[in-house]
């Protein structure tokens, strides 16, 4: 997580979604998956967003679900993301 210097930090988010969505999810957050898993059949995003607290996850899920309906069957990738 870096801090931007004003008071707040970069989150980046890893999200990952079934890969029959990809595209939709892609334009909704207006970035490409960074990677295609294959076994799994998901595709990941990396999402910046800012905070003010460290470990915010509430937010982070909250902000997510406002843009990404559940339907579409994202996740949060907590290992690979820095919150």
């Amino acid at each position: 997580m870096r801090s931007n210097g004003f008071g707040s930090f970069i989150q980046e988010i890893v999200v990952h979604v079934p890969r029959a969505h990809a595209a939709e999810v892609s334009e909704i957050l207006g970035v490409e998956p960074f990677v295609h898993d294959l076994p799994s059949g998901r595709s990941y995003f990396r999402v910046e967003r800012h905070s003010t607290r460290r470990g915010d996850d509430e937010s982070v899920v909250y902000d997510l679900q406002l843009d990404l309906p559940f339907s579409l069957g994202w996740r949060v990738d907590w290992e690979q993301s820095q919150y």
